[in-house]
């Protein structure tokens, strides 16, 4: 394992060899490694530094015992006779690809069919009009994100609200720590509440936020801190990577009386949990990266004004069917 300084007995003879050459300084040096890149010595040199507080330093004996760990694996001519094997490869990683299916919802806030009474003619133009063509496109079916706003921008009796500042934004909130003796891979709640934070001021948006389905759910993904122990060559080491798309979301608040516009919002979260073990102690890496898009319409005036009296009042018709007026 590692050159003749990490070797009990053989670096103590090495190191007083040193002493009696009067070479203090290489003997020092070799004691140093000792405990440093020693099987059991310096895990527990290790464990001591992370249960003092000293994760940097407990971290860096880590990583020179394993880097001298994997030299004496390598050079080893005889490694796979004695079913031993390089503790890098022991890593497991997982991402799920593809398409994750997009949530689609509508949702119609404040609106109550007595309200119609009260609405301009093109407001509930603009809300017949639009709720039967995404009807027609997408009724029963699978949608992406980019077909609801191409959909929505081909809507002639609607048209982006100029004086309302669309919402395009990302960010990432990111864990970490060095943990003592962890040995289960089981959901820290402690993060879960955080990242519930994260993702509540993220949105800054109560009406959207609530929509949201599951978000504990996504909590615990993004805190699961652990790779289990199930034999020896994860009590040397382990790594696990998991990488999920956990939500793409979309939610369609339709116009009401105190907030006459559509607001269209998209909600795109993607947990990713990094754990590293090197012997008794863990070090755990999570994020969540989140996007945030927000579009508004309003009436296209312009565009209603062509249309003829059937179509318009057709348009009306279907708003008031819409809430059973």
């Amino acid at each position: 394992m590692g050159n003749e300084n990490s070797i009990p007995v053989v670096s103590q003879f090495k190191s007083l060899g040193q002493a009696i050459t009067g070479d203090f300084e290489g003997a020092r040096r070799t004691q140093e490694e000792f405990v440093r890149k020693a099987p059991i010595v310096s895990q527990v040199n290790s464990a001591v530094q992370a249960i003092s507080g000293n994760t940097e330093e407990a971290e860096q004996i880590q990583k020179e015992f394993l880097g001298g760990m994997s030299e004496g694996l390598n050079n080893c001519c005889h490694v796979a006779s004695l079913g031993l094997y390089n503790p890098r490869d022991n890593v497991e990683k997982t991402i799920e690809e593809g398409e994750h299916k997009l949530e689609f919802k509508l949702g119609f806030g404040k609106l109550h069919h007595e309200h119609l009474k009260k609405m301009d003619e093109n407001i509930l133009i603009m809300i017949g009009a639009t709720h039967k063509k995404l009807q027609e496109k997408f009724k029963g079916k699978e949608v992406t994100w980019e077909e609801i706003t191409g959909c929505l921008n081909s809507c002639k009796e609607i048209e982006v609200d100029n004086k309302r500042t669309s919402v395009n934004k990302n960010d990432t909130m990111k864990l970490g720590g060095l943990n003592a003796f962890k040995t289960d891979g089981s959901a820290d709640r402690h993060l879960s509440k955080q990242i519930l934070v994260f993702f509540n001021q993220f949105i800054a948006d109560p009406e959207l936020y609530d929509s949201i389905p599951e978000k504990e759910k996504l909590a615990d993904i993004v805190a699961s801190t652990g790779a289990s122990v199930d034999g020896l060559g994860t009590l040397m080491y382990k790594k696990t990577i998991h990488e999920k798309t956990v939500y793409d979301y979309a939610f369609i608040r339709f116009p009401d009386v105190e907030r006459p516009y559509f607001k269209v919002s998209r909600v795109k979260l993607r947990a990713r949990a990094t754990c590293e073990r090197n012997w008794a102690v863990q070090k755990d890496d999570n994020e969540i990266e989140a996007t945030l898009n927000i579009l508004y319409y309003v009436p296209n005036k312009a565009e209603i004004e062509k249309l003829t009296a059937p179509a318009k009042k057709e348009a009306v018709d279907l708003a008031n069917d819409l809430l059973g007026s």
